[in-house]
Formats: structure tokens, C-alpha cells, sequence
């Protein structure tokens, strides 16, 4: 009933109660009040542990202040504690595997037929990071280790994060409100959205005071592509045109997946009418760098400043692809591109054309 209904164990119980006309309150077998979310029930848990002073530490490391980490429902906690205060609540522990917080070991049993222990997604403290989705219901977490081996981000079991854009439910609020500014050079009928690939990136843009999402990773999907369109659809209906600006890692992956995710959003903005752009950001070879990230790059400015960095490196999209189809860097492209000859720049327009084949 669950997997046809995709609700939990208590929603669960209620659709068949409707369903036969049961009363199962009155009954007494429901609590007189409606059971917390068993994702709400493990934030309080961390959150009345107070882990602030670990969580103060990570602020300061990642230079991010605490209101952002908050506004965002991040903590520091502990799986397995929240597991093991679970108890013998064989409903929460079934709601806890349902939501990916732990998992059954492979005895065999069922989690109703066997000893009450769940092995948690993720070990130890941990930074433990709410992921919503538009409509601003948590369907996941993401954990960062603060200590030990393994994989430095893990997600609950079962979380598809190709499906989501990570703080997608607050940029659909901003949207909802018309909060100012929206757009970095203030223009009235344009509201500016930043593509980014991780959490942190999203969240330093938007203690910067711009919207933000992140798709954990360098790659995009067909769902958030959609995503996209949904918020594009709901600034049109505020009066706003959405310009998306794409500001990828600047590294050879962040270069690939920018070029793959600007081809499929202009073919979305075909539909949705939406605009695209890029953040070109180029690493200086004599630094040394090999990769620089959005969160890298704004950290230490004021708001002033980083609107200003932030629209000097805006890249109109058929130059940005021009500079991943030349290896050449954002900055002065326009200019290579005018100085190809014939056959140079036929062999641009293959290359090109070949890219924008998705859009026929």
C-alpha cells in the first residue's frame, strides 16, 4: 500500500481507513495527535542534541555564516543515534527505512520478524543536509562526514538526486514573493537564477543574496531540466522572464558538463522562454590551479562585489560553447572567433552544429 500510494506507514494506515470508513482514532489505534514526519522528528532530535559549537567550526571553515546553514535546515548529528533513540516504535523504524535512514541487515527477516537494529546510511557525525523538493517537502538528506573514511558525501538510500535541484523549493518561494532584487543589474521584468553543481555553491550564492540551485554534480538530468521549465513558467506568471546563469566548476568536467547542460537548456528555453547564459570562469595555468569552484571564487565578498565579478564574467551561450569547441578560454573568445579563417571556421560550425543538433 505504501508503494502504490507513496505515502508512509501513518499515511498509509489512513488511506485504508478511509477507504473501509474506520475511525481508527476512536478505536485508539492512532495517537490523538497526527505523528511527525520521521524527517522532521530526526531534525529536532539533532537539533536538541546541539552539536553548535562542530557546526560554528564548519561555518567558519567553508566561510559561510550560521544564519545560511540554518535558513537551509543543516545540522550536525548523528544517524545512529537517532536510530537507536528510535527504540522498540516499530512503525518509526519502519518509516525510518522507508525514508533511507538505515537499512536492514541481510538476516533474512523482516524488520517486524528479527531484533530491532538498522545499519544508518551514514556513520558517526555527520553534517546532515534537508533536500526538498519544489514543492518543499524533504524526500532526502545528504551527509558529509566530519571524520573518518568512505566517500566524503553519501545520501539516504534510496535518493535519486538526478530527480531534484537542491534549493529549488526556496527559489520557487523568491519566485512566489517577487522579493527584490531578482536580477543582477536590477531589471525589473528578469529574474536571475544560478546553475551550480554543489550544495555549498548554491548556498554562498545565496547568502549573496542570489538565487540559487544545485544539481549535485556536473551533469543534468531530464527531470531537472523540467524543473527548470516549472520555475521559467512561474516567473512568466510573476512578469519576469528567468535568465539562467550556468556557473559549473571551472575544470574539464565543469567545462563538459556546462557545454551539455547549456545544448539542453536552450532547448528548453525554446519551450519554457527562458534565457541562458554562462559564468565563464577561466584558471590561471601560473597559479597552479586546477580547479576552481563557484563557492572558491565569491568567498570574502560583500554582495556589491560579487554582483559586479559575477556579471563582468557573464558569457553569452553560443560564445561559452565556441570557447569549449576552440579549448579556448572564455575570456577574449568573441575575438578568436573572428580572427579563424575559412577553415577554421567552418570547422567551428561543424562542431557547433553538431552540439546543437539536440535543439532540432
Amino acid at each position: 500500500m505504501k508503494q502504490r500510494q507513496n505515502v508512509d506507514f501513518a499515511g498509509a494506515l489512513d488511506w485504508l481507513a478511509s477507504a473501509y470508513g474506520l475511525n481508527l482514532r476512536q478505536r485508539g489505534w492512532l495517537n490523538k495527535e497526527p505523528r511527525q514526519d520521521i524527517r522532521q522528528r530526526a531534525q529536532a532530535f539533532w537539533r536538541e542534541k546541539n552539536y553548535l559549537s562542530q557546526l560554528k567550526l564548519f561555518a567558519q571553515v567553508r566561510k559561510l555564516d550560521l544564519e545560511t546553514l540554518d535558513s537551509a535546515g543543516i545540522v550536525i548529528g548523528s544517524m545512529e543515534a537517532f536510530l537507536a533513540n528510535l527504540g522498540q516504535d516499530r512503525a518509526a523504524l519502519d518509516e525510518a527505512v522507508a525514508a533511507g535512514f538505515g537499512y536492514v541487515g541481510d538476516t533474512g527477516l523482516s524488520l517486524s520478524l528479527r531484533s530491532v537494529s538498522l545499519t544508518p546510511f551514514v556513520r558517526g557525525a555527520s553534517v546532515l543536509i534537508p533536500i526538498k523538493n519544489l514543492r518543499a517537502r524533504t524526500v532526502g538528506f545528504m551527509a558529509r562526514r566530519v571524520v573518518g573514511d568512505g566517500p566524503k558525501y553519501l545520501f539516504t538510500k534510496g535518493f535519486k538526486k538526478s530527480d531534484h535541484l537542491y534549493r529549488g523549493d526556496k527559489v520557487r518561494r523568491r519566485i512566489d514573493s517577487a522579493q527584490e532584487p531578482a536580477a543582477l543589474d536590477a531589471a525589473a521584468d528578469r529574474f536571475d537564477l544560478f546553475l551550480v553543481e554543489g550544495v555549498f555553491d548554491a548556498l554562498r550564492l545565496e547568502s549573496l543574496g542570489l538565487p540559487a540551485v544545485a544539481l549535485f554534480g556536473a551533469s543534468i538530468s531530464d527531470k531537472q531540466v523540467e524543473a527548470i521549465g516549472e520555475l521559467a513558467e512561474l516567473a512568466l506568471s510573476a512578469g519576469r522572464a528567468l535568465r539562467v546563469h550556468l556557473f559549473f566548476d571551472a575544470d574539464k568536467a565543469g567545462r563538459r558538463g556546462m557545454a551539455d547542460a547549456l545544448v539542453r537548456l536552450l532547448h528548453k528555453g525554446l519551450q519554457a522562454s527562458f534565457l541562458v547564459d554562462v559564468v565563464g570562469v577561466d584558471i590561471e595555468e601560473s597559479d597552479g590551479q586546477t580547479k576552481i569552484d563557484p563557492a572558491e571564487l565569491l568567498a570574502g565578498l560583500d554582495p556589491h562585489q560579487a554582483r559586479l565579478t559575477l556579471l563582468e564574467a557573464l558569457v553569452p551561450a553560443l560564445d561559452a560553447l565556441a570557447a569549449v569547441s576552440l579549448d579556448h578560454s572564455f575570456a577574449g573568445v568573441a575575438g578568436a572567433v573572428e580572427a579563424l579563417d575559412a577553415g577554421g571556421s567552418i570547422i567551428l560550425q561543424n562542431r557547433l552544429a553538431r552540439r546543437l543538433q539536440k535543439l532540432d
